[in-house]
C-alpha cells in the first residue's frame, strides 16, 4: 500500500497541481510594478480650495507626471520636505511658472525670483521659498531651505516649513 486513498490518486493529484497554476493572467507586482496613481487635475486656486479644511491644509507631494501636467517639458526646481522625499512645490525659473498640490488639485502658480529663492503665487495663496543664501551660490544638489505657505482666504493661514531646495534636469536656479 502506498498510502493513497485509491489507485491513480497520485496521477489525479499531479494533474490538479499542474492545472492549478494555469489561467492566472494577473501581472506580478514584483516584475511589473504597481501602476502609478492617477495624475491630479489642474484647477484655479479658488476652485481647488472650495470645501477645504483650511486650518489643516498643507501642500502635498507631487510626482513627475503631475509636475509635467502643469509645467510641461523642461527642467524645474523644487522645495522638498525631506532630502529623499518628492517635491511639494515645483517651478521653472526661466518660464516664471510653478505648481503646488492642495486639496487634491494641482494649482498653477506664477513664479517671481528673489535674492535667496522665490515666490510662487496665485489668487489668495503664496509660497515663499528661501535658502538664506544667494541663488547662484546654491547650485549643487539640495540645500536647506524654508517655505512659508500663506493663504488669504476665510480665516487665513500662514505656516512655515523647513526642508530642502534643489533643481532637477540641469535647471539653472539663478533668476
Amino acid at each position: 500500500m502506498n498510502g493513497l486513498p485509491f489507485p491513480g490518486a497520485g496521477l489525479v493529484l499531479a494533474c490538479g497541481l499542474a492545472l492549478g497554476g494555469c489561467g492566472d493572467a494577473r501581472p506580478d507586482d514584483r516584475i511589473m510594478g504597481t501602476p502609478p496613481p492617477p495624475v491630479a487635475e489642474p484647477a484655479p486656486a479658488g476652485a481647488a480650495l472650495q470645501g477645504a479644511n483650511i486650518p489643516t491644509l498643507d501642500p502635498v507631494t507631487l510626482d513627475e507626471a503631475e509636475i509635467a501636467a502643469v509645467l510641461g517639458p523642461g527642467a524645474w526646481c523644487a522645495f522638498h520636505y525631506t532630502r529623499s522625499g518628492k517635491p511639494v512645490a515645483a517651478f521653472q525659473v526661466d518660464r516664471r511658472r510653478g505648481v503646488v498640490k492642495l486639496n487634491g488639485k494641482l494649482i498653477p502658480l506664477a513664479y517671481a525670483p528673489a535674492a535667496d529663492g522665490g515666490r510662487l503665487s496665485a489668487e489668495a495663496l503664496s509660497l515663499d521659498i528661501s535658502t538664506g543664501e544667494p541663488a547662484q551660490e546654491a547650485n549643487a544638489g539640495l540645500v536647506e531651505a524654508e517655505m512659508v505657505f500663506s493663504l488669504r482666504q476665510g480665516e487665513g493661514l500662514t505656516v512655515g516649513y523647513g526642508g530642502y531646495y534643489g533643481c532637477a534636469g540641469g535647471a539653472d536656479r539663478t533668476p
